[in-house]
This record gives C-alpha cells, structure tokens and sequence, in this order.
C-alpha cells in the first residue's frame, strides 16, 4: 500500500475539517427546523429560514432576526454555537500559521518547488562569494540570477550585505548548512540543471575556520546527499586534497574541481618560465579574447573517426579551433549504466569481465586533446573547442557551464 506524504495527510486532514462543517450547519438547521416549524410564534418555519439562522449562529454574529423558541432547540442551537467557536478557532488558526510559515520561511530561506526548475544551485560559501556568483552568471548567459540559489549557513546581515549589489538581489539562499540533506532538499535539488559544492573554508558561526580535511568531509556529505535526493541532476563538486576524490566519484559528481592542485600546476609551470599559467588564466577567463568550452557533437558522427568530424566541423565552424574531443559527458549514474547496457553486449565471457572493468574505471568528462586520425567519436562525447566569443547557448565556456 502506497504511504501518504505528511502534506496529503495535512491537506485532507483540512478536507475533513471543512466537510464536517459543511453538514454541521446543514444537519442542524434541519433538525432546527423540525422542533420549530409546527410551534405557534416559531419564526424558523422552512429550511432556507433555518439555513440564515445556521449560518449566522455559526459564524457568532447572530443577528437575532430567527431565534429557536422551544427548549429542545436551543439545545440543539448550543451544540451549533459549539461548533462555530470551534471552527472559526481552527481557520484562524490555520490562517495564522499560513502567515507565520512565509515569514519563517524568508528567514531561513525555501525554494518554491512549484515555480522554480532548471536552476543553478551553489552549495557552500567563498570569501570572495559575490565575485564567483558574477562569474557564474558571465559563463551562463541563459541563467537569471533570480533562477540561481545559494545554500549557506549565513546570517541575515552577510546575505543582506551580498543582495546589497543590484546584480545579485534577486539570487535566492537558503539558510543551513550545505552538507545536510534536509537543508538541501529545500533547495529542490531534482529540478536543477546543475549544482556546484565548493569547498568551504569559510568561518562559521563561532568564527572558526574549518581545515582543509573538515572542507572535504562537509563536500563528500554534500556529493552523497545530492546522490540520493538528486541522482539525475549533474554536480561539480571542488576538493582540496585530490586523494579524497575517489568518494566524490562514487557519489557521483561528475565534475571534480582539484582547486589546491592546480594551483600547485600552475606555481609550477611558472617556475619554469614557460607563460603557460597566463595562457590557463585568459582561456578560462570570459573577458578576454578567446574562450575555451565545449560544443555539442551531432548524433550522425557516433562511431565516426575523429578526422571525418575535423573536417566537418572545419568547413562549417571556421571561426574556431577544434582542440580535440570530451568523452563520457553529461549525468554520471546515467554514463555508466548505459556503460553496463553496452558492456554485456557480447557473448564471451572474458571479454565481458574486461568489459565491466573499464566501465568500473570509467572517467566522466574525460578530455583527449589532439587525439589520432582514427580516434573513434563515443556516444555523449562533446567538442573542446576554442572560440573567439560565445555565440549561442550551445557553446559552454570553462567548468560551470550547464
């Protein structure tokens, strides 16, 4: 048997209420009716008489114009009173609560589930918040900031201070912390387009600073709530210590930030003298001349080479410079079950035990740059390109884009 959701139980719960007044006025301004009609001076002597009566009495207005004259009803009339205090308690009760809730709810912050969807969700807080939510809302061209929602643990005076900007007034937050899945959930995770955890090494509270491993544990509890309440949502979740991301992926974020890592690659590569850390900085940066991102592959060149796509995408796309290709993109749950479908579609045994291997290895959104001539195109593979502007919603630039 299918159990009831407690807002069902409460919404026919009200039904009930409102039925059972109903047939209160009705049944005892019948009854009413029937000890009076046949009295001498009775003034309740037909049922629309009695229905004024009823719903006057009800109400305790009582205008006194029909009134019961024998004992029996008024009794009866008592028992009417009765109800009406009863039921005007309830409704004012209800109408009270409605009221109490919308303001709780602005405090705390809640998504209407009914009128919000395809929105960008961002779990967790950063010094330099206001900043990224901007960037953010540079690489999405189609997102509304009134369709961006914010999850973190914040007082009224930091959100109203980071609303203080006009570009970011209308983002919406939720108040709580953003590894729980009960503050998540009210976030509604399901109808997302995408969500993005960060780590946050930001003071709490009581003005202490979590460590990098207390960041990365709230991030894993994040990624693992978001797998049971939002499996098919994509999430991009960042990690400071690269060697916890195996939990990361076996919640099911298919895009691992490694802030800490490339930072260090960077550092690195500056040493060397190279310039490579500026070429990272202005390709992933949407104000300068070129962006890198991903574009859509047609379904046609599934199973093609990656020189027949090139030569396509060549004649069609001049203006930009095709970098090579990203496989395994789009919602990991659903990559790797239809990894497992394609997986057992062989009739030998060893070959479909090294088949389940590589799908248990699999890595989403994983780039091959320049790859061979003969580089077979995979279903759900995108294109790495390099694009002197973004052109329409079908190019994504840099990390966060949906």
């Amino acid at each position: 048997m299918k159990s009831l959701h407690l807002p069902n139980i409460a919404r026919y719960r009200m039904r009930l209420v409102v039925a059972t007044m109903v047939f209160t006025w009705l049944f005892v301004s019948f009854l009413v009716m029937q000890i009076e009609k046949d009295v001498p001076g009775a003034t309740i002597t037909d049922y629309g008489k009695a229905l004024w009566w009823g719903v006057v009495t009800f109400m305790t207005v009582g205008y006194g114009d029909y009134a019961p004259i024998t004992s029996a009803g008024r009794i009866v009339a008592v028992i009417l009173m009765f109800a009406g205090v009863i039921s005007i308690g309830i409704v004012t009760a209800k109408i009270s609560t409605y009221f109490i809730e919308q303001i709780l709810n602005e405090g705390r912050g809640v998504v209407d589930k009914s009128k919000i969807k395809d929105h960008f969700i961002i779990c967790g807080w950063k010094e330099d918040m206001p900043d990224l939510v901007k960037h953010v809302l540079l690489l999405n061209p189609t997102l509304k900031p009134s369709s961006l929602v914010v999850v973190a643990n914040k007082t009224q005076e930091q959100i109203a201070a980071f609303k203080s900007d006009q570009a970011l007034s209308t983002i919406n937050f939720i108040i709580g912390e953003h590894y729980q899945q009960a503050t998540l959930q009210r976030a509604a995770p399901e109808a997302a387009r995408k969500i993005l955890v960060l780590a946050d090494t930001s003071p709490g509270p009581d003005n202490r600073k979590p460590n990098a491993m207390e960041a990365d544990a709230r991030t894993i509890m994040a990624a693992i709530a978001l797998s049971n309440i939002a499996k098919g949502t994509m999430v991009a979740a960042e990690i400071l210590d690269p060697n916890l991301d195996s939990y990361l992926k076996m919640a099911g974020v298919g895009e691992i930030i490694y802030s800490r890592e490339c930072s260090r690659l960077l550092l690195g590569s500056a040493s060397g003298g190279t310039g490579i850390a500026n070429v990272f900085h202005d390709l992933i940066d949407p104000r300068s001349g070129a962006h890198l991102g991903t574009t859509e592959i047609p379904e046609r060149f599934e199973g093609k080479t990656y020189a027949e796509f090139r030569a396509d995408f060549e004649a069609k796309q001049p203006g930009m410079l095709l970098l090579g290709i990203l496989e395994n993109t789009g919602n990991p749950h659903s990559i790797k079950e239809m990894a497992f479908k394609e997986a057992q579609k062989t009739p030998s045994v060893g070959r479909l035990i090294e088949n389940l291997k590589s799908v248990k290895t699999l890595r989403c959104n994983n780039p091959v740059f320049h790859p061979k001539s003969d580089f077979r195109i995979t279903k759900g593979s995108a294109a790495i390109v390099l694009t002197p502007e973004v052109r329409n919603s079908k190019i994504h630039t840099g990390g966060l884009a949906a």
